[in-house]
């Protein structure tokens, strides 16, 4: 992705330790990311079924 011969051996460094710390930082928000992704989801379902809840309530009021 990068050219070794860009950079200087104490830039190539800085960089390779910085790209290191962003992939463990998006190895350990994976998990969360899947779970809040889980629950949003549930709560959008939910929304869903209780406005089509309240719909057919107000439907048979008519």
């Amino acid at each position: 992705m990068y050219r070794k011969d860009y950079f200087s051996p104490e830039q190539w460094t800085e960089l390779e330790r910085v790209l290191n710390q962003k992939q463990e930082i998006t190895k350990n928000q994976s998990p969360l990311r899947l779970v809040l992704t889980i629950l949003s989801s549930m709560v959008l379902i939910m929304a869903l079924g209780l406005l089509i809840c309240y719909l057919i309530k107000k439907k048979k009021k008519i």
